[in-house]
């Protein structure tokens, strides 16, 4: 994508790794001020903006054409990135037994990895589509002027299914508001409730929302009490953090991701270079033997994430 956005093969590279950094230094900076907003808008709202974003980011990236609007869309996708710190209090908040969360917060990295194996796979199998599958494509003129195209359209498709979900199946879990009124959830029970009747023939009545159902499903001094609770816990919680566990954590897991990204990012690169000469060539300064490229850029770029 790079290539085709006019950057010389010798710069892509360099490239491919600062548009992979742009994207998690904003989401790293972002992470705090989505959790602030979280605590005084609600998780699930929080969640939801963050989606609705990303979808639109996401598909407009597929049609840049320019580095220029590449960097830009890959910095405005980092900033709405930062919903993972609010999923895992989520979980947190969902799961109030100690010895059940453990089980709990191994799902969110399982998925995280199940998708970002699947993700460049899928990017790569949709790349080029007029090129690789002219029989399907090869008459659309938006697909070969915007090549890259149809894998944003498809991975907004992914987005927009998680949006779905997560407007009818997420409940909010911030203290106070747990049982706050949810248009969401509300249209997810009248569906549901329609689909039973057409199916099972039974008379059955949506739960609906009127004016004698109460705002709060806790009781006033239980909100007053968690409130305080939340204004103590704040003038020592930044202590907490910062301290030398924490930081100790903090830095195993930045290196560990410092080192999969990087494979990440350089490994396609590696694959898509040309193979060069070891002898004689000034460029190759390495005391064993290693070839720049392997030569593969001929081949569909979906194969590249199973190689």
């Amino acid at each position: 994508m790079l290539e085709h956005a006019g950057v010389p093969k010798s710069d892509v590279a360099k490239w491919v790794g600062f548009t992979t950094t742009i994207t998690a230094t904003c989401a790293g900076l972002m992470g705090v001020i989505w959790g602030m907003a979280s605590d005084s808008m609600g998780r699930k709202r929080v969640i939801l903006l963050e989606l609705n974003l990303m979808l639109v980011f996401v598909f407009l990236f597929g049609f840049s054409q320019h580095l220029a609007l590449l960097v830009l869309f890959r910095a405005l996708i980092g900033l709405v990135s930062g919903s993972v710190g609010i999923m895992r209090t989520m979980i947190a908040e969902l799961v109030p037994e100690k010895l059940l969360q453990p089980y709990a917060f191994s799902i969110l990295p399982t998925v995280e990895t199940i998708g970002s194996g699947f993700g460049p796979a899928i990017g790569g199998l949709l790349a080029r589509p007029a090129e690789h599958y002219p029989g399907i494509f090869g008459r659309i003129g938006l697909f070969k002027m915007f090549p890259f195209a149809l894998s944003s359209v498809a991975s907004s498709c992914v987005v927009a299914f998680a949006i779905t979900m997560a407007s009818s199946s997420l409940r909010e879990t911030q203290p106070g508001r747990k049982d706050s009124p949810d248009d969401g959830l509300m249209i997810a029970k009248i569906l549901s409730s329609v689909w039973a009747l057409r199916t099972r023939k039974a008379d059955i009545r949506p739960e609906v929302v009127d004016e004698t159902t109460a705002l709060l499903g806790d009781t006033i001094e239980d909100v007053e009490e968690v409130l305080e609770q939340r204004a103590a816990e704040l003038v020592g919680r930044w202590k907490s953090v910062i301290s030398p566990q924490p930081i100790l954590l903090v830095l195993i897991s930045g290196v560990m991701s410092m080192h999969t990204v990087a494979f990440d990012s350089l490994f396609p690169v590696l694959l898509h270079l040309p193979k060069q000469h070891l002898k004689g060539n000034p460029d190759v300064h390495l005391p064993f033997k290693f070839s720049s490229g392997l030569g593969l850029g001929k081949l569909p770029s979906a194969l590249l994430p199973f190689y």
